[in-house]
């Protein structure tokens, strides 16, 4: 497995230990960057993380979906982030796209493409078979001025 296009390409990337990759897609390619050496968001939840769902799920809504061992299907949206139990080990998260700087998130392995969202700057980094690999930049707040 280590051997294939889409992790010789992850591998390649050159980026800080911090950084962190989500994935777009079903499991188990969402545990891919992990056979790369890269820490990665919605990789395989083998002890419940009740801590991380939270920030973006104050009112612990969700939390009997994402509080067990699960695998994560992980779709990017615009709208608000929110959670469902596909069977008893897949929890299929929606999660907004402004989320994604909540958690800091810097690198996106997907099969769609985002050179054009509108907010943040995807710029493509790797791509291998049908996936690509986007480094996320976020805009910065406008610097104040004192007049």
């Amino acid at each position: 497995m280590t051997e294939t296009n889409l992790v010789k390409t992850l591998t390649s990337i050159q980026n800080t230990n911090d950084d962190v990759y989500l994935v777009e897609g079903n499991w188990p390619l969402t545990n891919v960057p992990l056979l790369a050496g890269k820490n990665c968001f919605d990789s395989t939840q083998v002890y419940p993380d009740p801590e991380k769902w939270r920030t973006v799920d104050p009112s612990e809504q969700y939390e009997t979906v994402y509080n067990r061992f699960s695998h994560i299907s992980l779709n990017l949206i615009t709208d608000q982030t929110r959670f469902r139990l596909q069977s008893g080990d897949l929890i299929v998260v929606d999660f907004c796209v402004d989320d994604l700087k909540v958690y800091n998130i810097r690198y996106l392995m997907t099969q769609k493409d985002y050179s054009s969202l509108s907010g943040y700057k995807f710029a493509l980094v790797g791509v291998a078979d049908d996936w690509n690999v986007y480094q996320i930049t976020y805009p910065t707040a406008a610097k104040e001025t004192g007049d």
